[in-house]
């Protein structure tokens, strides 16, 4: 999904007969290597992200040029598949866009921002606790508060699993112990006057 039309390219350029010298044919499966190997890796790793197949472009760039030479180059020459695939090309970078630039995780920056607004709805507490469940780390530069007056403190838990994220929530919103109280008499007010909230998709 991330290469789109590029993967086309590589194939049709791996399947087509081609007159390759032994060294050529080394350079191609070395290329080819470099791509289905980090690949499956990947694969194998439970937090996957788009960008971690960036290194991928490369090798997959060589592949696609050489899948323009000999009969393909006289095709695309032919200026109704030129234009054919150019609008697909143009398509596909649009819809990639709006999905990863937009609709995937796109809510973690408005809700970080909504956390520092004064529309919040808890926006006159003294502290608010939000934890991300299931979301990238939300960008802390965007609540514009001073390090020597933190309001908003996020806490990032990742991928953790339900009991996990229960467990940091009552943790975040117990009372304090009474060895806490005898140590700063004034945090049971700060934690009663403390909000605790979880930003999570709504597939979590």
């Amino acid at each position: 999904m991330m290469f789109g039309p590029m993967w086309l390219a590589c194939c049709f350029a791996l399947i087509r007969p081609s007159k390759l010298r032994d060294e050529s044919r080394g350079v191609i499966a070395a290329l080819w290597g470099s791509i289905l190997l980090p690949l499956a890796v990947l694969s194998l790793v439970p937090h996957q992200e788009p960008r971690f197949l960036a290194p991928m472009i490369i090798p997959l760039c060589v592949l696609s040029v050489r899948a323009r030479s000999g009969t393909v180059s006289s095709r695309v020459r032919n200026l109704k598949v030129g234009r054919g695939v150019g609008a697909f090309w143009i398509a596909f970078n649009i819809l990639m866009a709006v999905v990863f630039g937009i609709l995937h995780q796109g809510g973690v920056v408005r809700s970080a921002r909504s956390l520092a607004s004064s529309d919040f709805p808890f926006a006159q507490t003294s502290s608010v606790n939000a934890v991300f469940w299931k979301t990238y780390m939300p960008p802390q530069s965007v609540l514009a508060q001073p390090l020597d007056a933190v309001r908003v403190k996020i806490t990032d838990i990742g991928g953790a699993d339900a009991v996990t994220a229960l467990t940091r929530l009552a943790a975040l919103a117990a009372p304090p112990s009474a060895e806490d109280v005898a140590d700063d008499p004034s945090c049971a007010a700060k934690i009663k006057d403390t909000v605790t909230i979880l930003v999570a998709p709504p597939s979590a």
